[in-house]
């Protein structure tokens, strides 16, 4: 820990926060690398010259289009190097970008694009379907782009819509856009842990944060990266922003593929990786084989690395874990790599970290409250929820970042994970609320009203259970209710358990005791869609 403090101090020293942003060091990086690889994806390799003139374009065919500075974009691309084109381009023209799920399905999604005010969509075709239910609802969009990539031949655009192949047409040389840390980047929404997502609004400041990553956690220049997660999440754009800080590369993959991941890394020689906590019992599932630790992965960066695979999977694959805990409204807030197995981490020197109990009071070690943070480091800052201040005061009340989760730490400084203390779920890697599920079902003609919560899953983490009162005189088939949800939700949000009971138990104020169908979990009477064979499509 002591040397990566050194090293965490060292970078600090070097950096020069005064006039960081994500335009002025891909710009620089891409200048000093030139032709060295910088992303592969599938067959293909590209240089830090080609992705640095590629969202060049992007930028000049955009501002063409009349999208200005400040001006939001939502992005529903799958993993691609077009999504990286697109991040950086709007980067480098001021233009902010709203990554967006790719399951995002009916309400949810045009909560979030109305929510934006974004006035353009860049979408991949995969996703047009789900796009056009909505676009009735959609207040703002005047531009829609799509990327066609894989559609076939018989593929037509909608009515006014723009290909994406014309915004690589653009000019290459880098726009003379004026921008300063304290503009805004992006708007990344969370999955709304007690209501509707709130959109987490990050300035270019970020990047300072983002470049910190790399002495905190011992990435060396020219570090090579594998990562299959999701590039509208935060740990996918830091596996790819890791290795640009360090003059590395980046091998992208579309998607997660237990049968493929360790190949995948093969073939690309990659040192580092990135997985969730519930990718790690899947991989351990797959069947055994000689050679699982013939890889070149050296060390695996996991939040919420289950503790009953921890050792099993550094052992068979050769590797190492390095735990962390991160959440969007912070960064990075702990880690560590001493094989302490459960522990989140220890705070670096960029924050502080304390456990307070329900009055706001700092906790001994060993003691459970929610666990809370603030920066030590006067550069960095929180990042506030879009066109929601009281949140964003109730987030960082007294001065401290509320994570909504309870944990301890012990004596040594080492925090422990217990449960959180919102009413939310975590599956596969997806915070997912309550109220968005309970919200879809209880528009099921046949259900009167209904509770969503988590149950513990084989795979660490959570799976989602409803318990359903159907309207009186009404029997419910549990696939219908399933279908419907499909219809109207994002896969991984979708029930794996229903329970239909006559009265949910409530309190005087008619909250639901969750606490009890908690405790009760999945009983003799609970339908399983897993159990019962019945598959739901995926969209990505």
């Amino acid at each position: 820990m002591q040397d990566r403090d050194k090293l965490l101090m060292e970078a600090i020293e070097k950096i020069n926060p005064e006039g960081l942003t994500f335009k002025r060091v891909f710009e620089d990086r891409a200048a000093e690398n030139d032709e060295k690889i910088l992303i592969t994806y599938q067959d293909q390799n590209i240089s830090y010259r080609e992705v640095n003139e590629r969202a060049n374009q992007v930028a000049h065919s955009l501002a063409a289009l009349g999208i200005n500075k400040d001006d939001k974009v939502c992005v529903m691309l799958p993993n691609s190097p077009a999504s990286i084109y697109t991040w950086m381009g709007l980067c480098k023209m001021g233009a902010v970008n709203v990554p967006l799920n790719t399951a995002l399905k009916g309400e949810g999604f045009s909560y979030i694009v109305n929510h934006s005010d974004a006035e353009t969509m860049i979408i991949s075709h995969r996703y047009l379907d789900s796009y056009l239910e909505i676009a009735k609802d959609l207040k703002n969009i005047k531009r829609l782009i799509i990327e066609p990539t894989g559609a076939g031949e018989d593929f037509s655009f909608p009515e006014d819509s723009i290909t994406y192949q014309t915004l690589l047409q653009g000019e290459t040389g880098n726009p003379q856009v004026d921008i300063t840390p304290d503009d805004y980047e992006s708007i990344m929404y969370t999955s709304g842990t007690t209501g509707l997502p709130k959109g987490v609004h990050y300035q270019h400041s970020r990047a300072l944060g983002s470049m910190l990553l790399n002495p905190v956690l011992g990435v060396e220049e020219g570090a090579a990266f594998y990562t299959s997660l999701p590039l509208f999440h935060i740990s996918a754009q830091a596996c790819f922003w890791m290795p640009v800080c360090a003059s590395g590369r980046v091998a992208i993959a579309e998607r997660f593929s237990a049968s493929r991941y360790w190949e995948d890394t093969k073939t690309h020689n990659t040192r580092w990786t990135m997985t969730l906590g519930a990718m790690i019992p899947i991989l351990c599932n797959q069947p055994k084989k000689e050679n699982d630790a013939d890889n070149p992965v050296e060390i695996v960066i996991s939040a919420a690395a289950p503790k009953n695979f921890w050792k099993d999977f550094e052992q068979r694959f050769g590797v190492k874990i390095f735990e962390l805990y991160a959440q969007t409204e912070g960064g990075l807030l702990l880690n560590h790599l001493d094989g302490r197995v459960g522990a989140m981490g220890s705070p670096t020197l960029i924050w502080d970290m304390k456990v307070f109990d329900d009055n706001d009071n700092p906790l001994g070690s060993n003691q459970v409250g929610e666990l809370v943070g603030k920066p030590a480091d006067p550069n960095l800052r929180f990042y506030e929820y879009y066109k929601n201040p009281e949140a964003t005061v109730e987030k960082t009340k007294g001065g401290w970042l509320h994570t909504g989760d309870l944990a301890y730490y012990d004596e040594e400084g080492f925090f422990y994970f217990v449960d959180r203390k919102n009413d939310c779920m975590r599956r596969r890697g997806e915070n997912i609320s309550s109220y968005e599920i309970e919200k879809v079902v209880n528009k099921h003609p046949q259900v009167l009203e209904s509770a969503a919560f988590g149950v513990p899953s084989e795979l660490a983490e959570d799976e989602v259970m409803v318990a359903v009162v159907p309207q009186p005189d009404q029997k419910i088939n549990p696939e219908k209710i399933i279908d419907y949800c499909a219809e109207n939700m994002s896969y991984f949000m979708v029930p794996r358990y229903i329970r239909f009971v006559e009265e949910l138990e409530k309190t005087g104020t008619q909250r639901v005791r969750k606490f009890k169908l908690k405790e009760e979990g999945v009983t003799p009477d609970t339908w399983d869609r897993e159990e019962a064979g019945y598959e739901i499509k995926k969209q990505y």
